[in-house]
């Protein structure tokens, strides 16, 4: 859904796990192509850019991250992610300043397969676990200020709402 001024998202996978495989669906925002950015990611943290950037995969037994190409200022957004492994995974949003590790710090808001939403290692029970084969959306909408998750269709509600202070600063 592209309802504003840019569009972009961000995971992870690991934590002790074999390595977590998430193909992000194909994207575009006002035009532009959206991508999970190979300057804006950990090392251990491979992307296929023969594949048009959208997929992604850990490939050490802990956590590595990457954001997208764009981030979201303005208006609402939806993106996709498809489990293509095992292993565990949390997608979300974040700002330039937070952690790669989603959900570590105060600047990232994630959802992990083990069904719990997570912003500064504030670990709570939401929806459900997921893995391979599953589907997560995840959605931010700035006009409303709150940031959620779907899984194979079904929405799990807000997860989180985005704290006045980050009104200005992009969501990856």
């Amino acid at each position: 859904r592209d309802d504003g001024d840019y569009f972009g998202g961000g995971g992870g996978g690991g934590a002790g796990a074999p390595a977590a495989a998430a193909a992000i669906a194909s994207s575009t925002a006002g035009g532009t192509s959206v991508q999970l950015n190979v300057l804006d990611r950990d090392s251990s943290f491979a992307v296929d850019v023969d594949g048009g950037g959208l997929l992604g995969q850990s490939r050490v037994a802990s956590w590595a991250g990457v954001r997208g190409t764009h981030g979201v200022v303005n208006g609402a957004y939806y993106y996709e992610v498809t489990m293509t492994d095992d292993g565990l995974c949390r997608v979300g949003w974040s700002t330039k300043n937070a952690k790669r590790d989603l959900g570590t710090d105060n600047f990232g808001f994630g959802f992990g397969g083990t069904g719990k939403a997570v912003n500064q290692r504030r670990y709570e029970s939401y929806g459900t676990s997921f893995g391979n084969g599953d589907v997560v959306g995840c959605y931010c909408d700035r006009g409303a200020g709150v940031i959620g998750f779907t899984k194979n269709g079904v929405d799990l509600g807000v997860a989180f709402k985005i704290p006045p202070k980050f009104k200005n600063f992009a969501l990856f």
